[in-house]
């Protein structure tokens, strides 16, 4: 998780984006045995919730990952991952990095339309704007919001069929995307070696659009 957060402070300052700002307030490796009610080894959750036994709730935005116990296992699992066209990468970090784009994009919506949630911490940074629809509004409407058969034969070109799945896709979507962006501009050892937004123009026009949709919700 550190390589990732220097990665991504790296990309920061070289690009000035705040795609390579993660909005993080915790993160958290955990025991599966820990976990109240949910399956997934890496998560980034959405709004305040409990999500670790014997715990008070997590902020909005926090970031969870499975305690890694073997790391050639971990690295030959996303390897083989990529390789089986389901993911975008097969780089060691990518499965953290997906994690912390989530985290962009909830921040992305978030300062857009404010947040409109329970969490007092999240609210005071962003307040709504809109009295019609808060950012979690936003949220619940992506939840459900999927592309066109059509589309999604790109998506499965670009990214793997990981991101092609109906719930959250937009939100898969754009991890995915970005973190094909930032893992392929990183070297074996995650050492930065080029621009990631460079990436976008590798991109076919097809996919493009449809990260365009994305990025104007």
């Amino acid at each position: 998780m550190e390589q990732a957060f220097k990665a991504l402070d790296y990309l920061k300052q070289q690009t000035c984006s705040a795609l390579f700002s993660p909005f993080v307030p915790r993160i958290r490796a955990f025991d599966k045995e820990n976990l109240i009610n949910v399956e997934s080894d890496n998560f980034c959750i959405p709004e305040t919730r409990l999500v670790l036994k014997n715990e008070l709730p997590f902020e909005t935005g926090s970031v969870f990952q499975k305690k890694i116990l073997n790391l050639a296992n971990w690295d030959s699992k996303i390897e083989t991952d990529f390789l089986k066209n389901k993911r975008s990468s097969g780089h060691f970090l990518a499965e953290t990095i997906h994690e912390l784009m989530h985290s962009v994009y909830i921040k992305l919506i978030y300062t857009k339309y404010g947040y409109g949630g329970k969490c007092p911490y999240t609210n005071s940074l962003y307040p709504c704007s809109n009295s019609n629809k808060s950012g979690l509004d936003v949220m619940y409407e992506l939840q459900n919001k999927n592309f066109s058969k059509e589309e999604n034969l790109t998506i499965n070109y670009v990214l793997g069929n990981y991101a092609t799945k109906p719930r959250n896709q937009y939100h898969e979507v754009f991890a995915e995307t970005f973190t094909k962006l930032i893992c392929d501009s990183l070297s074996d050892d995650a050492m930065p070696k080029a621009n990631p937004l460079d990436g976008l123009k590798r991109l076919p026009p097809e996919f493009l659009k449809i990260l365009y949709k994305v990025l104007n919700i």
